[in-house]
């Protein structure tokens, strides 16, 4: 008998890998500016309770911007997630309020998601946001058009996902034949 393994559904870990700098270990983080931190520090998997300085963040130097990560091949996404640091007070309010999550197409950004007036933030908090999408894209950027209050744009982290749920085809993990006990 073959055994077959059908995926209960879900979501992949973060499809971007843990960044060391702009361009390490694979693929480009980039945002339109930055006033402290890096980019990649916002893609780099440190534990947001670690996250204590607005080095550990990316921060702009306005009240919108555009954060974004191109990957080395195409993926499927479906998620995001995105996540304040571990300090609190007016730094909250510079989290993101109104913004769009995109892909790139080769000539223009596809508007995938957008969220509008996203209040209440708290430290240390990650939100998970998903859509409908079947198109692979290379390159995905969070284009924040609003922020709560404050000089400018803070994130602490941002990650992507895509959905790992199988369709109805059923995938062979074995064509080994086993006896029933009787």
């Amino acid at each position: 008998a073959d055994f077959y393994h059908n995926s209960p559904g879900g979501y992949s870990a973060d499809l971007i890998p843990t960044m060391t700098s702009n361009t390490t270990p694979s693929g480009t983080a980039s945002v339109s500016d930055e006033t402290h931190g890096a980019v990649w520090k916002t893609m780099d998997d440190v534990a947001l309770s670690s996250k204590v300085s607005v080095a550990h963040s990316w921060n702009s130097s306005a009240t919108t911007g555009w954060i974004a990560y191109e990957f080395t091949a195409s993926n499927v996404a479906t998620k995001y997630t995105l996540s304040s640091d571990s300090l609190g007070g007016s730094y909250l309010d510079r989290k993101p309020k109104d913004w769009t999550f995109e892909g790139w197409n080769g000539s223009g950004w596809d508007v995938l998601d957008t969220q509008t007036n996203v209040t209440g933030w708290t430290s240390e908090q990650t939100r998970s946001y998903t859509f409908s999408n079947s198109t692979a894209y290379a390159k995905y950027r969070l284009d924040v058009t609003a922020i709560n209050s404050g000089p400018h744009v803070r994130l602490a982290q941002m990650e992507i996902m895509e959905d790992v749920t199988l369709s109805p085809d059923l995938t062979l993990i074995s064509n080994t034949t086993v006896a029933e006990s009787q």
